[in-house]
């Protein structure tokens, strides 16, 4: 805590504030970057000495055989592995897993991130949008967005301001299970002397109890940060309310990866029950993105969504948004791939069956035969 206090942090034009406010009530307890394919091991404990701090198995080594991720593989994380989940709890988890994917949608897939073996195809339902990386798209990877119906009206572009716009219908996927997953990965992180603490909301990611009293807190700060914030590999910080009288729930946790950013307080530690806190009645900060330095340029957007629900939600629809230059878009050419040849051709949205994404530095290889 004591580097982290050294260190500078900056963050968006507007969320200043919001930053000031937040680190006058919490200081970093826990910050964990995952490890890398260079260095990818870490300290952990003894199979037959472990305690799985969700559902209590301990010192028991056939119940630990496997690798449990403290962060899911699906998020990008390959290498930090959990030395307080037993084997049970980590296929129990698992299914919840599935949720948190389609409830991330079509994002996985634009930004590459790996599965446990290659990065996931996209498939909306109906099959009606279609996503998958291309390695070679004219020397180039990509990522290849495509619409079955020729008439989608999904994809519509702003020719003065450059602002593409692609809505896309998920998979479904049940909330609660998704704050499951993400909760589960905060508690992962909880300093071994406050887990006792923590019974309650232990208890109530391995069962179906409590989920009316966690309704209140079931709500999660999400931000997407343009790509120029991407992180290279997934990290979480765990805050602790510096005041232990002051009425707001004593952690707060953050997990980032790629340009995502999820926030939340952690509930149920008992004696934050016992000031009433489990109400959803208490003052609540969240921490805005935290940045290395000075944000030159780019944006974010910030919602927050409420995951307390039990009921799948079906047919969610999600909008992302693409800057492009609009100088470039009024000097737009028309290629024919099969006769190599450019032409000038009005640019129009309509009709539009398949999107190419590649990185903004990319140089694509295109044969043509005849230039204007």
């Amino acid at each position: 805590m004591e580097d982290f206090e050294k260190m500078e942090v900056f963050t968006f034009q507007g969320l200043q504030n919001d930053m000031a406010i937040f680190l006058e009530k919490y200081a970093v307890e826990t910050h964990v970057l995952c490890p890398n394919k260079q260095f990818p091991k870490h300290t952990l404990t003894d199979r037959d000495k472990r305690t799985c701090r969700f559902c209590g198995t301990k010192n028991d080594s056939k119940k630990f055989k496997t690798k449990s991720h403290v962060i899911p593989h699906l998020l990008g994380n390959r290498y930090l592995i959990s030395d307080v989940e037993c084997d049970s709890c980590n296929s129990f988890f698992g299914k919840y897993e599935n949720d948190l994917a389609f409830f991330l949608g079509i994002h996985r897939t634009m930004q590459g991130i790996k599965g446990k073996e290659n990065v996931p195809k996209f498939n909306s339902p109906n099959d009606s949008v279609t996503a998958k990386v291309n390695n070679d798209f004219y020397g180039v990877k990509s990522t290849e967005i495509e619409m079955k119906d020729p008439l989608n009206k999904g994809f519509s572009v702003d020719m003065n301001s450059g602002i593409a716009q692609f809505k896309y219908t998920k998979q479904s996927y049940t909330p609660l299970h998704v704050y499951k997953v993400l909760l589960k990965i905060a508690l992962s992180f909880i300093n071994e002397n406050d887990v006792s603490n923590y019974k309650l909301a232990y208890n109530f990611l391995v069962t179906s109890t409590l989920n009316e009293k966690i309704a209140p807190s079931a709500k999660v700060l999400y931000y997407r940060l343009s790509s120029n914030y991407k992180a290279e590999r997934p990290f979480i910080y765990l805050f602790r309310k510096k005041d232990p009288k002051e009425k707001i729930p004593t952690h707060s946790f953050a997990i980032y990866f790629e340009n995502i950013l999820f926030t939340f307080h952690i509930p149920l530690l008992s004696k934050d029950i016992e000031n009433g806190l489990d109400k959803g009645s208490s003052d609540i900060y969240y921490c805005p993105p935290m940045l290395g330095q000075i944000p030159f340029e780019g944006s974010y957007e910030r919602r927050m969504i409420d995951l307390s629900s039990e009921i799948i939600l079906k047919n969610e629809q999600e909008v992302l948004s693409f800057a492009m230059d609009p100088q470039s878009l009024k000097n737009i050419k028309a290629y024919n791939p099969i006769t190599e040849e450019l032409s000038d051709r009005t640019f129009s949205a309509d009709g539009i069956v398949k999107i190419v994404l590649t990185e903004h530095s990319s140089q694509l290889r295109i044969p043509i035969k005849k230039t204007l």
